[in-house]
């Protein structure tokens, strides 16, 4: 079974909605500014880079910068976060068909979070993945498909040498696993959403890809 395309689509913004809403909870701004316009992270291919048949390396905006692997030309989402005066929200999706692979990079989430407690991070990081898991829960439901949610313990896990966070989940037949990992006043996720058909190599590589360059340890 394919991902059909409205469903990809309300996969993007099931994650998109996710991520705002764990920003905008970090704060509660008596009167929110306007939104402004975000200046764009292109995505660049990495040549000569070493990946799986037929994918190829991104790396998305110059140092601090990060990079994963991709089946295709990710599609890109470029915005601000509602609510606050500075963060935004990168997005960079590919697919497929069969799976949807999604990096994203938060910028400018005020304060430095890799400074606050464990509970605060972890916090995060789980509303993050309940949002976003019940995003696309609500996506299958509208297209009359299993919908049954299921998520696992968010456990913590190292990615691109540092600390951070990771959480599997299913609906109905498919499965899902994020990441999040923290830098500075930013944080870098990995989402995956892929039937069964999917080969367990294409998404164990995608997580296991990420790199980030120019970021302090």
């Amino acid at each position: 079974m394919k991902i059909p395309k409205i469903i990809f689509a309300s996969i993007l913004m099931a994650a998109s909605i996710s991520l705002c809403s764990i920003v905008q909870a970090q704060t509660s701004p008596a009167d929110p500014p306007p939104p402004v316009k975000v200046k764009a992270i292109p995505a660049q291919v990495v040549p000569g880079a070493t990946v799986l048949t037929g994918w190829q390396r991104y790396q998305f905006g110059i140092e601090p910068a990060f990079s994963v692997i991709l089946p295709s030309a990710p599609t890109t989402s470029d915005e601000p976060v509602a609510g606050m005066a500075s963060a935004t929200l990168h997005m960079y999706a590919s697919t497929t068909g069969t799976a949807v692979y999604v990096a994203a990079r938060l910028e400018q989430l005020g304060g430095n979070i890799e400074k606050r407690s464990d509970a605060d991070r972890q916090t995060f990081f789980e509303r993050f993945v309940d949002g976003f898991a019940k995003g696309f829960q609500e996506s299958m439901k509208q297209q009359n498909l299993p919908y049954e949610l299921k998520l696992l313990d968010a456990q913590k896990v190292t990615i691109a040498g540092r600390d951070g966070y990771q959480q599997e989940l299913s609906v109905g037949e498919f499965r899902g696993r994020a990441n999040l990992v923290f830098a500075g006043t930013g944080a870098f996720c990995l989402v995956s959403i892929w039937h069964p058909k999917t080969p367990t190599g294409d998404t164990d590589a995608f997580f296991n890809s990420l790199q980030l360059t120019g970021v302090a340890k």
